[in-house]
Formats: C-alpha cells, structure tokens, sequence
C-alpha cells in the first residue's frame, strides 16, 4: 500500500463551483499578488452563500487560499458535519492552509466550502490516498503522453493535434470542437490509480469520463482564463487487471487532452507490470 498526495489548482475541474457566474478567476489587473498563488492564480468570490464542493477519495484534505483583510467568514461541510472559519488576516498569508481533515476512513468523501463573509479565494485542494495493498510504501508512476498508439481518439477527424500546444506535456495534445467526440485508453496494471490531464480555458465545457462502464461522472473544462497541464480526472484503487477509461465531449466547445499517468503499487507481484494496449 502507499499514499498517493495529488494538489489540484483551482482551475480543476474536479472544484465546481457555484453559481457559475458568481466565481472569478484572480487577475493581475486587479491584485497584484495573484501570481504568489500557487500555480499563480485562484478563484474568488464576493457572493454570500457561494460554494465549492470537492469529492475525493482518500483519508485526508487540505483547502489553501489567501488570509487577507478583505477576505471574511467561511463555513466547511465535510460529510456532513460542518465547522466555521475565518480567512481574514490583517496581513496576507497567501498559500496558506484554510481548512485541513486528516484521519479520515479511507473512501469517498465530499467537501464544501461556503462563503459566509464578504468574500473569500481558492487556491488550491490536496488531498491523499491509500492506494494497493502490497507492503511497499513507495510506488512508480508512467507518464503515458497523447501520441501514444494506447490514447484512441475518435473519430478521428474529429480531433486535431495542429495548433499551439507548447505549454504541453511534450509539447503535443489533441483538441475537438466536436460533440462526442472521445479518447478511450485502456491498460492493465498492477497498481490502483490513473490521472488525466488537459487544459481549461474559456472556450471549455463539458466533458465525461467513464471507468470501466461504470456510470460517467460529468465535469467542466471552462474556466475565466486558459491553463494547461491541469488535472481533469482522477481515480485510484481501481485493483489489478485490465481497466478502461473514456472522455468523452459532451458539447460543441473544445476539449484538449494532453497526457495519463499510471501509478503502480511495485508489490503486487514483486515488479511493476504496466501494459498499454492496442
């Protein structure tokens, strides 16, 4: 077993926020600090009641944001159960921890931030797991980009891998514009979890995944201003075997993948054994 420790930026879309339209993306025009944040920006608001809801699996959290003076009250639900906080501070503590959970039950939990002063930022969620059930605490990861053969995207024309892809995991990606328009990977693996990375940008929208025909879960890819890199999709303790993952595009606006990453328990069978299949 090991613990897998993963960050999301606010960006993610695995943060939703609402209403839509009452969060903001931090810009540089307007506070000159954003760039102190990490990833270098956040998402705020200065609407009362404003959420941001987070599930995850695992058996901790962790919310960072900005303690500053014209930041206020804040209300956390975690499962349920839920505590009050406070984000002001008369001098700015940026990257600062808001709220933290630790010894949690391994398992899927939900948590959401209300705002509940005048205002309040996100600027990043960690979290971690406990993934396998080997003796190892440590685990290999293989990072598996768009051009690989295992990335099926289709249609085809459909997907276009021409364009400003610099900022990208081997400066290579892949977009569509098109409604239903998928990549399907499938692998086996001796270890439990995978990532899917993209971008997000104004010109996203929604997207679903789907892990081994279990039901797909719905997400958005739009955000105020464009990053890449950003973590899309995650699932973990998924056990051995083959595993198949789908994101699909569910609107005509654009979806842009980027790369996978595989992470491995080494234990399972004494050496990893990671397999991307045609």
């Amino acid at each position: 077993m090991f613990t897998l420790n993963t960050t999301v930026d606010d960006s993610s879309p695995l943060i939703r926020y609402a209403p839509e339209d009452a969060w903001q993306a931090g810009s540089v025009n307007g506070d000159e600090d954003v760039a102190s944040y990490w990833g270098g920006g956040y998402m705020h608001t200065f609407h009362e009641n404003a959420t941001a809801t987070f599930e995850f699996n695992g058996t901790g959290v962790s919310v960072l944001g900005g303690k500053r003076n014209f930041r206020g009250d804040f209300t956390v639900n975690l499962d349920g159960e839920s505590t009050n906080h406070d984000a002001y501070a008369a001098e700015d503590e940026i990257q600062t921890e808001l709220f933290g959970a630790s010894g949690l039950e391994q398992g899927h939990h939900t948590l959401t931030v209300i705002v509940t002063g005048q205002s309040l930022d996100i600027d990043a969620i960690s979290w971690w797991s406990d993934v396998g059930s080997g003796d190892r605490v440590d685990y290999e990861e293989q990072v598996v980009d768009d051009t690989s053969s295992a990335m099926r995207f289709t249609p085809q024309n459909a997907w276009t891998t021409t364009g400003d892809f610099s900022a990208f995991q081997g400066s290579s990606g892949h977009s569509s514009g098109a409604a239903r328009a998928q990549m399907s990977y499938s692998f086996q693996v001796s270890g439990d979890a995978i990532s899917i990375f993209g971008s997000t940008g104004p010109d996203g929208g929604s997207f679903t995944v789907q892990v081994d025909g279990s039901p797909p879960s719905e997400h958005s890819a739009q955000t105020d201003s464009s990053r890449t890199r950003v973590l899309l999709f995650q699932a973990d303790n998924l056990g051995n075997g083959n595993h198949t993952i789908i994101v699909a595009n569910e609107e005509e606006v654009t979806l842009r993948l980027d790369y996978a990453v595989v992470y491995t328990d080494p234990s399972r069978f004494g050496i990893s054994q990671i397999m991307c299949c045609d």
